[in-house]
Parts: C-alpha cells; sequence; structure tokens
C-alpha cells in the first residue's frame, strides 16, 4: 500500500508513466491485495514449523542458484 501511495506522488509530481503502466496498477494493486489475503488464510493452516522449514528451503535453493548461476 506504501507503493501505491508513493506511485501516486510521483504521478502528481510531474513524473510521466505510461498508460499502460497505469492501466497495470488498476489490477495489480487490488490482485496484490487479495493475494495477501489468500496467503494470509493459508499460514493460519499451515503449522509454524513446518512454514519456517519451507521458506528456509527455499532461501536456500536460491542462495545456491546464485552461487552456482550469478
Amino acid at each position: 500500500m506504501i507503493d501505491s501511495t508513493r506511485i501516486a506522488t510521483y504521478v502528481r509530481g510531474g513524473i510521466g508513466l505510461e498508460p499502460v503502466i497505469l492501466a497495470g496498477f488498476l489490477i495489480f494493486i487490488p490482485l496484490s491485495l487479495i493475494g495477501v489475503m489468500i496467503g494470509k488464510r493459508g499460514i493460519e493452516k499451515i503449522p509454524q514449523e513446518k512454514f519456517r522449514n519451507f521458506v528456509a528451503v527455499f532461501i536456500f535453493l536460491f542462495g545456491l542458484k546464485l552461487v552456482l548461476l550469478p
């Protein structure tokens, strides 16, 4: 939500954005809020220990990718 207000400030300040980008904001901002609500429901159903392990595995894999394929 903070990024949305920042973008509005830039536009109001005279920074020009392509119409396609502005139209995308109309779609992606509501979709991001819906994604947050879905994610919150999912996290509430997963035990905390399993969620931590899930996140740790993906952080490890991402770090491994950065090391092996810079």
